[in-house]
């Protein structure tokens, strides 16, 4: 989080209810500048990591606050 959002706080929240596990990421606080050069993939590539799992990613901001959300089915009967 220090990457992307210095000097704020955050919440981690993991939910299981039936056939769905849910991750919940938002933080709260100042924004780091955007940068001009990237080497990573970011939203896209965590975007597409949870859909290759059978996922859905939900991201959600607004003033001071940002928030990612990804839903992953879980196998009935799994080992």
């Amino acid at each position: 989080m220090l990457k992307h959002a210095p000097a704020s706080r955050a919440s981690v929240t993991l939910r299981c209810s039936g056939r769905q596990l849910e991750l919940e990421v938002v933080n709260f606080g100042r924004s780091a500048p955007p940068r001009l050069y990237s080497t990573g993939r970011g939203l896209i590539g965590m975007r597409q990591r949870v859909v290759d799992c059978g996922g859905r990613l939900e991201v959600e901001e607004d003033a001071g606050r940002f928030g990612l959300r990804a839903q992953f089915p879980l196998e009935v009967g799994a080992p």
